[in-house]
């Protein structure tokens, strides 16, 4: 087991004691299983402590208490807004076990899970290394089952996150659980095929982590995902040092990223594909191998003036598993959708409401406007009244971006105070998420006489019937590919404080063969012929004529759609964004 160690320290000597008391109640219920379950974790900890102090050290820090929890008795983690079971069933642990070497020689398992299995190879005799990417789930492993004796004792060495990467390509047999397989197997498959491959840092989160993998794997990169949602400072620099990544990728910006990588002299790659309405501080000192490749050609300007030397406008593009689906594959059951009504629809929208999170933004615009009138002398009672009227303003034209120059009319110097406060934040743009979603579903139901079918989140609700049919959230994957495939005709609506961009919507549709009717840009001009490889729109009314005119003329969306395809295919794919990106950072690689 010397090979797959990676801890620091040599293993003290620990009394013998046996392994994998699993969690009970206790006389005193739940409280008494709390209490023993942090005995466990303490006790645990202190062996770590004596044999991988440094890892000892990164779990008190890194850990997310509440993220395990038990449900109907078993230990689930949340994860993408749902929860993963962390056991194996009785038969999968045994044929685990059926697959294990013979004790003495080296194991790698790679997902502790509910420590079932960890304890089946103790009692069976191995000594071997843990693996988990999660430290939540190593944190809730260590106080669920008795390790303290093996820990100490080294039959049980763990790594953590990116300490993976220290084994690579070290011979091993390795056991994979379930649950890592399905959230980490790609990387796991190149960790084994291209162990010389440069490190690139993917930072979870977001849409497309998986497909910015793939395409920098084409490039001949050793991609690696490292989550980033509550993990400590220390963590994150740990794992920059430790992978010697030679790249950090992220889509979309993050607080802080700039500066550690700049700190540590790695290249940061990001993709900004989405609207940011929180404030991203500037850099504390120039960063020039950061680069910020943004969907929206307006961001420029405003990212460079914040202090971001390297930003450039990119349009997004249409990731592999876009496509057109043969019959079989629609009719899949394992992604039918849960109402059981089938794919195939007239006329469909998929994207948010905008809804759930308006009123967070409202507020916080209120507030710093009553902070700023209070300023002025006058009462903090009237920022209220005074922002309800010009959002009125604004709902009387959803054609026309209206409220920067409503606010500064109003409250000049406001929007230039909060800009300087708060990191380059628009408050406009905070009130404008509550004119967009309005607008969005205002539309929405303009199309409902025509019988449209909806997909997203809860706030379409708001809307069902009268021909609007709310169909309920869709996975991005394998079903949103369905949907795609299966309307007749698409739309597309921007938000109203954004109607210059390409939405991700356009290229996800034509790649999957799909007519769609997209709002007019000119973007849009830019990278299709309007009319002939994409349709589109600018007002409510021309929506609806148009959406009646091609459901009632499917031969002529078809054209269009077929032409639409062939030009994505052509131009925006989603590995030569990625290699225009690698080529404009200079680092491009070889192809494997």
């Amino acid at each position: 087991m010397g090979e797959l160690d990676g801890q620091d320290g040599g293993a003290a000597p620990a009394a013998e004691a046996p392994v994998g008391a699993p969690v009970g109640t206790g006389e005193n219920g739940l409280q008494q299983a709390d209490l023993d379950e942090q005995d466990r974790r303490e006790r645990s900890l202190r062996a770590l402590d004596r044999t991988a102090p440094a890892l000892c050290r990164r779990l008190r820090l890194g850990a997310q208490p509440g993220v395990v929890e038990r449900r109907a008795g078993e230990a689930v983690v949340s994860r993408g807004g749902g929860f993963v079971r962390l056991g194996l069933s009785p038969a999968a642990r045994a044929a685990a076990l059926a697959r294990a070497a013979e004790p003495g020689e080296p194991i790698l398992v790679m997902g502790v899970g509910d420590g079932a299995l960890i304890v089946d190879l103790l009692n069976a005799g191995h000594s071997f290394t843990a693996w988990e990417p999660d430290p939540s789930v190593l944190w809730h492993l260590l106080g669920a089952v008795e390790l303290e004796a093996a820990l100490g004792s080294g039959a049980l060495r763990l790594l953590l996150g990116p300490d993976l990467l220290r084994v690579r390509g070290r011979p091993s047999r390795d056991l994979v659980h379930p649950v890592v397989e399905h959230s980490h197997g790609p990387q796991l498959l190149a960790l084994r095929a291209r162990p010389e491959a440069p490190v690139a840092l993917v930072c979870s989160g977001g849409l497309f982590v998986t497909d910015l993998c793939a395409a920098l794997e084409v490039q001949g990169w050793m991609p690696w995902v490292i989550e980033t949602s509550g993990i400590a400072l220390e963590e994150l620099t740990y794992a920059l040092q430790l992978s010697g990544a030679k790249l950090v990728a992220r889509i979309n910006t993050m607080q802080g990223l700039t500066d550690l990588c700049n700190s540590v002299g790695v290249p940061l790659l990001v993709w900004e594909i989405d609207p940011c309405l929180d404030h991203i501080l500037p850099p504390k000192r120039p960063a020039p191998r950061a680069w910020i490749f943004t969907y929206r050609e307006q961001n420029v300007r405003s990212y460079r003036s914040r202090g971001h030397l390297n930003v450039e406008h990119l349009a997004l593009a249409a990731p592999p598993h876009r496509r057109p689906l043969t019959s079989e594959e629609m009719a899949d059951p394992r992604w039918l959708p849960a109402d059981g009504l089938g794919w195939e629809t007239g006329l469909s929208f998929v994207g948010g409401s905008l809804l759930p999170k308006v009123q967070t933004y409202v507020d916080a615009a209120k507030e710093l406007t009553a902070a700023y009138l209070v300023k002025l002398g006058r009462p903090a009672e009237a920022a209220p009244v005074l922002l309800d009227q010009l959002v009125a303003i604004q709902r009387q034209d959803f054609d026309q971006w209206r409220l920067p120059a409503l606010l500064d009319g109003a409250l000049p110097g406001l929007r230039d105070l909060v800009r300087r406060e708060r990191g380059g934040v628009d408050l406009a743009l905070w009130l404008g998420e509550l004119v967009a979603a309005e607008r969005r579903l205002s539309h929405v139901s303009a199309l409902g006489p025509l019988g449209v079918q909806v997909w997203g989140d809860a706030g379409w609700q708001r809307i069902h019937g009268g021909g609007v049919v709310y169909r309920g959230f869709a996975g991005h994957l394998h079903q949103l590919t369905r949907i795609y495939n299966g309307a007749r005709v698409h739309i597309d609506i921007n938000r109203i404080y954004q109607r210059d961009i390409i939405t991700m919507r356009v290229f996800d549709v034509l790649a999957s063969g799909g007519f769609l009717l997209a709002e007019h840009s000119p973007g849009l001009e830019r990278c299709f012929v309007i009319g002939k490889e994409i349709e589109t729109w600018r007002t409510q009314a021309e929506l609806v004529a148009k959406a009646r005119h091609y459901l009632a003329h499917p031969e002529a969306a078809r054209r269009i759609a077929e032409a639409g395809r062939a030009r994505v295919l052509r131009d925006h794919q989603f590995d030569d964004r990625v290699r225009h990106m690698l080529r404009v950072m200079g680092l491009s690689q070889p192809s494997p």
